[in-house]
């Protein structure tokens, strides 16, 4: 790995941002420092929550575009009306996003990027607070102040395990084979056997910055563990011993994740992102951020993900979001701010009145929910066509005269012009 100057001011000013900071677990300046990657239809997914807003983005060639940019609606008992993570994950076929907010949990559909539909939502009873969102075999875990959650399809609580890290829940992982959770607290690596449901083994680190983000690498064949601290890559076993140890040349080391075909690490120190040899830790490649030329570079959280293109490492990078190819070569960069938020309803599409009948000419009360923020609404009833408004929730309330038809069985039915999202309703005009 080439050497990098940075001043001690200059540094101090990037690694500001790295701290975890409160428990909110929000990076106040904006910065992005972890995320989510992920492969759907052969297409390269990316998901951030770092400045508060869910914001996905989609690699198109040498682009990563945004597609999304959204917050949670604030409702009454809300701690906060910012998401503190996002994950992805495909069920059935579909493409989901889990994404967390204080001691909520929401799971939204994005069959349509445009208009993510809300499927469920659950509030932790104990207030948990949901720092940091991963995947595990298939299911969506929580890391929060009250523990390691693992969920069900529907959000139902699978197992749960006294695991917590509140200086920095990024630095809890769940081993890929599912038997171990690392936690990386303060200057230590704590090994918690899911078995036996405790810490069986810790080493020590050495480490500048106690609250940093630090990602964990295991390799379930050689039951090796891979950790980068302030000073160098240790690769140390199960029992918690170093086995090797390798110096690197900034004063801050962050994630270490494992190739999808285990045979190299990803390392990343701020500076540079670097391809090693897991078995001999032998240098490969590396991606130097100073070659970038873009202000507030950092390298810190880093996804490799396994494409049908081969495999592409996707760098948080503090001002800027990097795809790099396996040769860490520069495939695409988004720079931070480049997606707008947008509105979006935490509701179900829905219909209601406030009577199941009335005569010609009686008022009737239509409510709708689950639109888009300020749309346009359309409700047809029998033959007469009406326009609603929805408020900044997606709702409406209007009052509608029974029309002068012939005394039947007809819909009442709303349709969003924007999101065309609809619902219909029976409805009998009494004589």
């Amino acid at each position: 790995m080439s050497k990098i100057k940075l001043s001690l001011v200059a540094m101090a000013a990037v690694v500001g941002v790295l701290i975890w900071g409160s428990q909110e677990g929000l990076s106040k300046s904006g910065a992005y420092y972890a995320g989510d990657a992920f492969e759907y239809n052969y297409q390269l997914y990316v998901a951030t929550a770092n400045t508060g807003s869910a914001e996905i983005f989609r690699l198109n060639g040498s682009a990563l575009e945004p597609l999304i940019k959204f917050n949670p609606v604030k409702e009454a008992d809300m701690m906060t009306n910012t998401f503190n993570d996002i994950i992805l994950n495909e069920e059935g076929g579909r493409l989901y996003a889990y994404a967390s907010s204080g001691n909520v949990l929401y799971k939204y559909n994005l069959a349509d990027f445009n208009s993510p539909v809300l499927v469920t939502k659950v509030a932790s009873t104990n207030w948990d607070w949901f720092g940091r969102l991963d995947r595990a075999n298939g299911h969506v875990v929580t890391i929060g102040s009250k523990g390691v959650k693992i969920w069900s399809e529907d959000l139902q609580v699978i197992d749960n395990y006294a695991v917590t890290n509140n200086t920095n829940p990024y630095n809890i992982r769940l081993s890929s084979d599912g038997k171990f959770i690392f936690n990386i607290k303060n200057d230590k690596l704590e090994i918690f056997d899911r078995q036996f449901r405790a810490v069986v083994r810790s080493a020590q680190l050495l480490v500048n910055t106690a609250s940093a983000n630090r990602r964990v690498a295991y390799d379930a064949k050689s039951n090796m563990v891979y950790v980068m601290d302030d000073q160098s890559l240790q690769q140390i076993s199960l029992t918690g011993n170093v086995y090797k140890s390798l110096k690197h040349d900034s004063r801050f080391g962050y994630d270490a994740s494992l190739s999808g075909d285990g045979e190299y690490l990803y390392i990343s120190n701020g500076t540079t992102v670097a391809k090693l040899n897991q078995r001999n830790f032998q240098f490969v490649r590396a991606f130097e951020d100073r070659d970038l030329k873009i202000d507030g570079s950092w390298a810190m959280g880093i996804n490799p993900v396994m494409t049908d293109m081969g495999e592409k490492v996707v760098v948080f990078n503090n001002s800027n979001i990097l795809v790099l190819d396996s040769n860490m070569n520069l495939l695409a960069v988004a720079k931070a701010g480049s997606a707008t938020p947008k509105a979006l309803v935490n509701e179900a599409v829905s219909l209601s009145v406030d009577k199941a009948h009335a005569t010609v000419y009686a008022e009737i009360g239509i409510r709708g929910t689950g639109f888009w923020p300020n749309e346009q609404v359309i409700v047809n009833f029998a033959d007469r066509s009406y326009r609603a408004t929805a408020d900044k929730n997606g709702r409406f309330f209007k009052v509608l005269p029974v029309p002068a038809v012939a005394a039947s069985r007809v819909d009442i039915k709303a349709i969003g012009t924007s999101s065309q999202a609809n619902y219909s309703v029976g409805f009998t005009i009494d004589r």
